[in-house]
Formats: structure tokens, sequence, C-alpha cells
């Protein structure tokens, strides 16, 4: 018998392992695709999450920073107003009339004679007429302004200028408004309103509010940095 040349295997010869090795085509499995697709996908979720959870993250502080700004000019508005409290009334029959932790409503002349809105002419050039009483009280966790018209001698109801929400998003903790003497002491410091004779005594009143987003945070949670306060001083009352 001729003798196999070298190389050639024999008719019915396995093959070596080897010969196996050797002659398999290099590349990649499915199985190592598969795997590898896996572990990108692994990847991708992740970056997806860090990625959305940024953006949330920013839109909820974009969201409270707003809120926070709206809070603040309506409250710098309200401080406005009740420094003027007893400002130019004549007849009126209080400069402050409530004052509650939750409520004040004083008598000014905020639109000085003007005959427009909120009350108009028919108030504006009423005998001693012409000054508004503004009311702002906590509802919930809204705080609402609402607006009377004196016509010389009886406070009117403007429904339309009134329940108009000036501040939003309040929590519960705590007295919006406080009240003090000529002398800093804190009249009715255990809540409640006052009385006549200490609304007399009443020469400065404190507002803190706090507010909470509940859309961008969990539930019962305190925005830090929610918090605005400020103390008005009423000009014109002695002392």
């Amino acid at each position: 018998m001729r003798a196999s040349e070298p190389g050639k295997m024999k008719m019915n010869e396995e093959p070596t392992a080897v010969e196996c090795l050797c002659s398999s085509d290099s590349g990649y499995t499915l199985i190592e695709l598969i795997i590898s697709a896996g572990i990108l996908a692994l990847m991708l979720t992740g970056l997806y999450t860090v990625l959305f959870q940024t953006q949330a993250t920013y839109d909820a502080q974009q969201d409270s920073m707003a809120l926070l700004q709206e809070a603040r000019a309506a409250v710098d508005n309200l401080a406005f107003e009740m420094r003027m409290a007893g400002s130019k009334i004549d007849t009126a029959p209080e400069a402050v009339e409530i004052a509650s932790p939750t409520q004040v409503a004083f008598a000014v002349d905020i639109d000085d004679g003007s005959p427009l809105q909120p009350c108009g002419a028919v108030y504006e050039n009423a005998v001693d007429g012409g000054a508004e009483r503004i009311t702002y009280r906590v509802q919930g966790t809204q705080m609402l302004r609402d607006v009377d018209c004196w016509d010389g001698s009886n406070w009117h109801f403007q429904a339309e200028a009134s329940n108009a929400v000036v501040v939003g998003n309040l929590t519960a903790a705590g007295p919006v408004f406080r009240f003090f003497d000529e002398n800093g002491t804190e009249l009715l410091a255990g809540g409640g309103p006052l009385s006549a004779a200490q609304r007399e005594d009443l020469r400065m009143i404190s507002i803190d509010v706090t507010l909470e987003d509940a859309e961008n945070h969990a539930v019962a949670e305190t925005l830090e940095g929610m918090r605005i306060f400020t103390q008005v001083k009423l000009r014109n009352r002695g002392g």
C-alpha cells in the first residue's frame, strides 16, 4: 500500500483535535453576541436612568424656584398694603378690624381716590367714602385676598375682586400672622383674634409662610429654603 502523503487524511480517518481547532472559522459566536448585547442594554438603561433623574431634579428645582418667586412677590404686595393700614380712611371704623393667626383685615385707601377698580366711582365719590378694606385669610393650603368698599357708612363686599389666590401650596405649620406692640412684645402670643383694645396697641405684624411643592416632592416633604418671613411696621399708627 502507498503511504499517505503528509497533510492528507486517509478516507474514513477521524480528524484530530488539533486539526479541528485549526480548521474552525474566526469570529464571534451567537452566545457571545447575545451576552454583549445584554451588557450594552444594561449600560444604556443605567445611563438613561441617571439622565432621567437628573432632568427630573432640574425640572423640580425650576418649578420650586418659580413657586417661591411668585409667593415672595405676593407677600411683598401684602406687606406694602398692610404697611399703609389706616392711611386716608377718614370715617372708616378701624385701621385694623381683624387680627388673628390666619386672617388680617385692614382699612386703607390703596387706590388713592382713583375711580377705577377695585371700588370704582360710586364709592370713591361718596361722601366720606373711598376707603378699601383688604382681607388676607388662610384657607386650607391657600392665602386668599378679599376687598370691601366703604361708602361713607358701610362696607360693601366686592365679589369680582375677592377670593383671589395670592399664595398657594402653604403648609399648615404655625401661625401666618403674629402681632406686636410698640415695645416689640407679642400680643396674645397664645393665638386667637386680638380684641379691640389689643388692636389699638398693634404696631407691627410679622408674616411667616412656608411652602410645599406637592407635585415635585414626596407627600409631607417640606422644602428647604421655601420659607418666607417678613415684618411690617404700620406707618399710620403711633409709636
